[in-house]
């Protein structure tokens, strides 16, 4: 469990993030961050990625006290930004290489490099993996760099948006694969999403963050509700329930019978 205490950041002289406290799920689970655009979603993950300073406290039992040098990723911390824009003429392969950065020598291992081309493999990239990163597509680089920081095996996965340029299909791989990774890997995941029902039906425990500020946090079940949400966004969201018992959320008021 990630545990957040009084954290408050400033920016440009502006408090952006006011006094948070937090705690996320347990190892092995997902935890979503909710808010509009603005609300510091991406602030609060660039903090945890150590790239940010901060005032209050960040703890976890792998790393009790959180300190590290500034600018650089926490240990056992893996940290996919919401641009992952890259003009390197790097193949897809050696860019999920680098995911083991701290440990690369001159020469690569064939077991790493075969690790790597396991991890495009399970993203359906194998067929790119010789390719130059600048010459795929948007989504697909989002892909390659979730490849990398799976390779880094961490106890603490941190992703700003992980689906937002991939196709419907692509996304429920995706999100089916850090589900998978995250239970398999027994890792903490903390992402951002602006998909309520992606949201809904693949984290387990939610934070509500509204102008920097904690609207409400807890079991995704009792947080994600029409009426919290509603107040969330300022517009109204309803809900019904699908066939297989998750709520899908839509905008609008639901229609009242004749």
């Amino acid at each position: 469990m990630l545990q957040l205490t009084q954290l408050s950041v400033r920016l440009t002289g502006q408090t952006v993030l006011h006094g948070l406290d937090l705690a996320s799920g347990p190892q092995g689970s997902i935890t979503c961050l909710l808010g509009p655009n603005g609300c510091g979603k991406s602030t609060l993950l660039r903090t945890l990625a150590g790239q940010l300073a901060y005032g209050g406290s960040i703890r976890h039992a792998s790393q009790p006290d959180w300190q590290h040098r500034y600018g650089t990723l926490p240990a056992k911390v893996a940290w996919l930004p919401q641009d992952c824009g890259s003009n390197s003429r790097l193949s897809a392969v050696e860019v999920v290489l680098l995911g083991k950065l701290q440990t690369l020598g001159w020469r690569v291992p064939a077991q790493l490099q075969q690790q790597a081309r396991q991890q495009l493999a399970q993203l359906g990239l194998s067929a790119v993996a010789q390719q130059p990163l600048c010459q795929l597509s948007g989504g697909q680089r989002q892909m390659v760099f979730l490849a990398q920081a799976l390779m880094r095996e961490p106890s603490i996965l941190l992703l700003d948006e992980p689906i937002s340029a991939l196709d419907l299909q692509h996304q429920q791989q995706v999100l089916a694969l850090i589900e998978q990774q995250t239970r398999q890997r027994n890792m903490l995941t903390i992402m951002v999403l602006h998909d309520l029902n992606a949201a809904r039906r693949y984290s387990q425990h939610c934070w509500l963050l509204q102008q920097g500020r904690v609207l409400v946090a807890g079991a995704t079940a009792e947080v994600m509700t029409p009426a919290l949400l509603s107040q969330l966004y300022h517009t109204p969201i309803s809900s019904i329930t699908a066939d297989d018992g998750f709520a899908l959320f839509y905008h609008g008021r639901h229609a009242q019978p004749a």
